[in-house]
């Protein structure tokens, strides 16, 4: 699971080198508010989307029931926040919603 393909269905029209997918690492699981777990994911190339620089993001399962194990096996529609601020995530544990925004809807999958 080192290597994802990250699918953006939102917003409608996304495209980064005129594609909708963007290459990520897993890098680790990470906690955030009310101690629900996340999955830290590197993008492979970061880019520029409204305004935002996106090199790091938070990504958790979109819907009720799903869980973040899903992905050994199968892909998983999240929903994907990234960073803020300029901070390394991969060495914090905990992070909250003020240093993120959350941007995407997608299929992350192998």
């Amino acid at each position: 699971m080192n290597k994802l393909k990250f699918t953006i269905s939102e917003p409608w029209g996304f495209e980064v080198d005129g594609s909708n997918t963007i290459k990520v690492k897993f890098v680790k699981v990470i906690e955030g508010p009310k101690n629900v777990q996340y999955i830290l994911l590197e993008a492979m190339r970061p880019f520029v989307f409204e305004s935002v620089k996106c090199n790091f993001f938070t990504a958790s399962p979109r819907y009720e029931g799903d869980s973040i194990e899903i992905l050994k096996n199968s892909s998983l529609t999240v929903g994907a926040s990234v960073f803020l601020e300029d901070i390394d995530p991969k060495t914090i544990e905990v992070f909250s919603f003020d240093q993120v925004k959350y941007v995407f809807i997608g299929s992350l999958g192998t």
